[in-house]
C-alpha cells in the first residue's frame, strides 16, 4: 500500500524531491519505491527527463486503479478497527413472549440508532429451550425470567425487576374486594395452572408457594396461555396464580389481588454465556441497563 501512496503522491505533485518530503522520507529511497513497483507491473508510469516529470498512458490508467485500491483499502481498515471495537457486528437476542414491555423496544431501537452498524437479530423463544440456546451459542443474550438469585453454570444474568405475584379473582369473588391476600386464604381454592415451555416458569412457581405453606394446590383446569387462563377465570372456573404485571397487558374485568408471603421470589432479567467472545455485546448489555 505504501508504494501505491508514493505512486499516487507523486502522480499529483510531478516532482520527486516535493513527493519524498510529502511522505517524509529520502528522494533516493522514494525513487526506489516508484521504481520497485514499476518493475512489479513491468511498464513505466512516468516519463522522467531533467525538467519535468508526467505520467505515460499506462500511468493515468493506473492512477485511477490505484487510488480505487486505497480507496477500499481504507474503508476495510476502518470496519476492521470498528469490528475489534464492537462497533460494527452482529447480536443474537432471544425473548420469552408476554414477559417484556415496551422497555426492550425502545432500548433496542435506541441501540440502532447509536450503532447503526451492528444487526440485531431477535426472535422469540419457548421457556423450555431459551438457556440452551444461550448455551450452545445459538443466542448471544436472552431476556427471560428467573426463579430466585439463582447461580447458573457459565452463566451471567443481571435482573432487571423483581415480579410481584397476584391472585387473579373473578369479580365477585368473596375475596375480590380485599388489597392483599395471603397463601392461607386460597387454598381450598380450585386452580388454574399453566401447562406450556413459555410459561412453566409460572407453573413451578405456583406449586413451590403452595409446598411452601404445607399444601398442594386443587388444579382444575390447565392451559397453554395466560390469556386463556384469565378467560377461565373470568368464567368462574377457577383463581391462578401470575405476577402483577399481566394486569397491564390483559385488561379483561377480573381482579389482580397482591399475593403475600409467597416465600418464592421470581426475577425477569437477561442473561449471556460468560465466554461470549463477541465484541459488540458488551455496549448492548451497557444500553439495555441504562434503558432500565
Amino acid at each position: 500500500m505504501y508504494q501505491l501512496e508514493c505512486f499516487v503522491t507523486l502522480a499529483r505533485r510531478l516532482n520527486f524531491t516535493k513527493a519524498a518530503i510529502e511522505m517524509n522520507i529520502t528522494q533516493p529511497a522514494f525513487s526506489r519505491k516508484i521504481l520497485s513497483l514499476e518493475s512489479e507491473l513491468g511498464v513505466s508510469l512516468f516519463l522522467r527527463d531533467k525538467r519535468s516529470v508526467n505520467l505515460t498512458k499506462a500511468g493515468e490508467y493506473f492512477l485511477e486503479e490505484a487510488k480505487n485500491i486505497l480507496e477500499h483499502f481504507q474503508a476495510g481498515q476502518s470496519k476492521v478497527i470498528e469490528a475489534e471495537k464492537g462497533l460494527r457486528g452482529s447480536i443474537k437476542i432471544g425473548f420469552l413472549p408476554s414477559q417484556f414491555d415496551s422497555t426492550l423496544p425502545k432500548a433496542v431501537n435506541m441501540f440502532r440508532k447509536k450503532y447503526p452498524n451492528i444487526l440485531l437479530d431477535i426472535s422469540e423463544c419457548e421457556h423450555g429451550n431459551i438457556m440452551q440456546r444461550l448455551y450452545d451459542a445459538d443466542l448471544d443474550i436472552v431476556f427471560s425470567i428467573f426463579l430466585g438469585m439463582v447461580e447458573i453454570p457459565y452463566i451471567a444474568w443481571q435482573p432487571l425487576l423483581k415480579l410481584d405475584q397476584a391472585v387473579i379473582l373473578p369479580p365477585d369473588h368473596p375475596l375480590a374486594t380485599r388489597d392483599s391476600i395471603r397463601i392461607a386464604d386460597i387454598k381450598d381454592e380450585p386452580f388454574i395452572v399453566f401447562d406450556s415451555d413459555d410459561y412453566s416458569m409460572s407453573s413451578d412457581v405456583v406449586f413451590q408457594i403452595c409446598k411452601k405453606n404445607d399444601f398442594a394446590p386443587r388444579v382444575r383446569k390447565r392451559t397453554t396461555s395466560i390469556s386463556s387462563a384469565f378467560t377461565l377465570v373470568g368464567c368462574g372456573e377457577g383463581i391462578c396464580i401470575a405476577p402483577m404485571l399481566f394486569k397491564s397487558i390483559y385488561p379483561q374485568k377480573i381482579c389482580f389481588i397482591k399475593l403475600e408471603d409467597n416465600h418464592c421470589d421470581i426475577f425477569r432479567g437477561f442473561a449471556w454465556h460468560r465466554e461470549n467472545h463477541n465484541e459488540s455485546l458488551p455496549l448492548f448489555i451497557q444500553e439495555i441497563s441504562e434503558a432500565y
